[in-house]
């Protein structure tokens, strides 16, 4: 890959697969999205910076703030900390996992929900209940 408008090139990109996730929606999205079950995935890629590149925040624009080398304890800690967009945190630790950095029992699940876990039970009852209705049954 090059930089924008030069031909300096400052890495590669190498897929690393997607992850399929799904988040209850809550009043925050709308009152009709509260209880709302909404599948994700995210497409992910590895970016492998060439050795002499440094990365530095664009300051044009804000969505990085800065660059910090972290040890995996370091992110794995902020992560559960609430310091990492949940979905982006997700994507980190997925990567840990894969590459053995991590195994399940590294992580303590009660500080990685932002919500807890909801329950499904019922889910296919409430669907096929709302079908009925939408077909005057």
């Amino acid at each position: 890959m090059f930089l924008p408008n030069s031909s300096q090139k400052f890495g590669s990109l190498v897929n690393a697969g997607r992850i399929y996730f799904r988040t209850k929606k809550d009043k925050t999205a709308g009152v009709k999205e509260d209880g709302y079950i909404e599948p994700g995935v995210r497409f992910c890629f590895y970016l492998k910076l060439e050795k002499d590149l440094t990365p530095t925040p664009n300051k044009e624009e804000k969505a990085i703030g800065r660059f910090l080398p972290l040890s995996v304890k370091e992110v794995i800690k902020s992560i559960e900390g609430g310091q990492w967009k949940p979905r982006s945190g997700l994507v980190m630790l997925a990567s840990f996992h894969k590459h053995g950095c991590i195994g399940n029992e590294d992580l303590d699940e009660k500080k990685l929900y932002v919500l807890p876990p909801f329950d499904l039970s019922g889910f296919s009852e409430q669907v096929n209940d709302e079908r009925r209705g939408q077909r005057g049954l």
